[in-house]
């Protein structure tokens, strides 16, 4: 704005009047920028969201193969311990 604008606005409709306007004006733009902001980070929010599950789901398959090859081991070493138990009672 200019000066001359702002001193015929000022000597028109009065300082307080004046400093309403300015201040709606204010919090009229800092609230434009502020959702602007708020709209870029819930985008980026959702958009870590989608990578972090795509993260989990592969976790959660490596977890799932893990478990049965530990299931397997298992399996294997209770074989290993019925041998050592039937080799021990030959033995004797």
């Amino acid at each position: 704005m200019e000066i001359g604008v702002i001193s015929e606005l000022l000597s028109t409709v009065g300082f307080p009047i004046f400093c309403v306007v300015c201040l709606g004006y204010f919090i009229y733009t800092s609230y434009q920028a502020i959702t602007k902001n708020n709209i870029m980070r819930e985008e980026k929010l959702y958009e870590m969201l989608g990578e972090t599950r795509t993260q989990l789901t592969q976790a959660q398959n490596t977890n799932a193969e893990f478990v049965k090859v530990l299931e397997n081991y298992r399996t294997d070493l209770e074989d290993i311990k019925s041998d050592v138990s039937d080799i021990k009672e030959r033995i004797k």
